[in-house]
């Protein structure tokens, strides 16, 4: 449920970020998939590295490379120190473990004040946009991989075994484009939203700086037709009976190739002229596919989009 007639503030691109996704070379990934999707957050500890834990710099060197190439980009990173007090295992019993010396010797490599976290993967991209709580982007790959895609990218030999974790030639998924759209698109003023009553559908909406109302629904898969009820349609200067024109997108992956596959943008599903009675028009979703994350529905306050 989306309620016009309730702003909530500007958007601020809180969860635009991810838990781990950068190589240790600060370069490799360019810079432009971080700046399109208005890159906010970055978690990492160097985690899954072929290391005894913090006794060892590999991970060190992972986290200060991580926390480099963030602050590069504009982000706020989160060290993540989850075994600070121990170690990955196998280690001596007499091997000296880090303790506070950690945070002092990565606040004297950085010269700032960090704040420190462990966080597990935050899921939902919708939900918690909405309710302004920070998000990081889920990741679930292992080893070297955990630590590259910016945890939403594909390049040549992703989850195979010729995978090179040195390797560039980045393309964007499905979920990029998501956040892309989520970052350029999604400006102006938030309203207030409520999830399905069922939980299937969950959005997030504003009203454009240019008098456009963008939605996106995030979704699970369900056959049948699930609604997006959008309320106070009057609140825009719009009748409380008429009709609308309404503009419909979905981002998909590629069926065969999910989380690597190259997608280059939303699926355009056309307009629809949708009448609406009672200050309220509902927005059907048809029949979920697997491979689509979310859609996205606008509509203009003078109606003057098109069919």
């Amino acid at each position: 449920m989306v309620n016009l007639k309730n702003h909530t503030g500007a958007p601020q691109n809180l969860v635009s970020g991810a838990l781990y996704g950068l190589p240790q070379n600060v370069d490799q990934i360019p810079s432009h998939f971080s700046t399109d999707i208005g890159f906010n957050f970055m978690g990492a500890g160097g985690s899954q590295l072929p290391s005894k834990g913090w006794i060892e710099n590999n991970r060190f060197r992972s986290a200060l490379h991580n926390y480099v190439t963030t602050r590069k980009e504009g982000g706020k990173f989160i060290l993540l120190i989850s075994d600070l007090w121990g170690a990955d295992g196998g280690q001596s019993a007499d091997a000296a473990y880090p303790g506070d010396n950690l945070l002092a010797s990565f606040m004297m490599s950085t010269r700032l004040t960090l704040k420190c976290a462990h966080q597990e993967s935050l899921g939902g991209l919708v939900s918690l946009s909405a309710s302004t709580v920070n998000g990081l982007r889920g990741n679930w790959l292992s080893g070297y991989a955990l630590h590259d895609y910016l945890a939403s990218l594909g390049k040549p030999n992703a989850n195979t075994p010729q995978y090179k974790p040195k390797q560039a030639g980045y393309w964007p998924n499905g979920e990029w484009q998501l956040y892309k759209y989520y970052h350029q698109n999604m400006t102006g003023t938030r309203v207030g939203i409520l999830p399905s009553p069922d939980l299937i559908l969950d959005t997030y909406a504003t009203i454009g700086d240019d008098g456009i109302v963008r939605i996106i629904a995030g979704v699970r898969v369900v056959s049948g037709t699930r609604y997006v009820q959008v309320n106070n349609i009057a609140s825009l200067g719009l009748p409380k009976v008429g009709s609308l024109n309404v503009h419909m997108y979905s981002f998909d992956s590629i069926p065969e190739d999910q989380h690597f596959g190259r997608v280059d943008g939303p699926t355009d599903l056309g307009m629809a002229q949708v009448a609406y009675t009672g200050n309220s028009v509902t927005l059907p979703v048809v029949n979920i596919a697997r491979n689509t994350t979310a859609y996205v529905f606008e509509f203009a306050a003078d109606n003057r989009l098109t069919v």
